[in-house]
């Protein structure tokens, strides 16, 4: 099962990539797909090869890069999904900043029992910035909303994280995240 939802996660990593990789007019949401997609192909690739694994180093390794995609990739794509929906583009520096502060409150909540209020609180702004994207008629977060409802009830429910299905979840989440992309609005006559 583990396998099998790493392939999955690599998958949608390669999807992810391959969706928001780098062009000449490369915004700053796309850019930090991308480097959360970077982030899960090595992640869900390691964690297929630590499957038949009994060595520590490489297990530990797994689980930082587990622990990084989830807690610092996976609230990196939540924050560009509210900020996209409400109408807000921010630049791919503003992003790598907002990902250096992820990073930190990541650090910070690894070391004491925190980590799980903040995933919860990624989950609710990603779901709140899909809410808003909804009330706003855009048809991707009509078709999201209800998905990302089911997984939140899925983490909650089966306690996800230590649960096999793990990988899954993460892979599907991320995808989603991925395809409610929203192109800012350009003025008429704009190109």
């Amino acid at each position: 099962m583990w396998v099998l939802g790493s392939v999955l996660a690599a998958i949608c990593a390669l999807v992810m990539a391959w969706v928001t990789r780098p062009r000449g007019n490369w915004s700053g949401g796309d850019a930090g797909r991308f480097c959360v997609a970077v982030i899960l192909l090595p992640a869900s690739m390691l964690n297929g090869m630590a499957a038949g694994s009994d060595s520590a180093e490489l297990n530990h390794a797994t689980q930082l890069l587990l622990q990084l995609t989830l807690y610092a990739g996976l609230p990196l794509l939540a924050a560009i999904v509210a900020a996209e929906q409400f109408g807000h583009f921010f630049s791919r520096l503003i992003w790598g900043r907002a990902l250096l502060a992820i990073c930190a409150v990541f650090a910070l909540t690894r070391s004491g029992p925190y980590l799980h209020y903040w995933l919860f609180l990624v989950l609710a702004v990603a779901l709140v910035g899909l809410l808003w994207g909804a009330w706003q008629r855009r048809s991707a977060c009509w078709l999201a909303t209800p998905i990302w409802c089911g997984l939140l009830i899925g983490y909650w429910q089966f306690n996800i994280v230590s649960h096999s299905a793990l990988w899954f979840w993460l892979a599907g989440s991320l995808l989603l995240l991925t395809l409610v992309r929203r192109a800012p609005e350009t003025a008429e006559g704009q190109p």
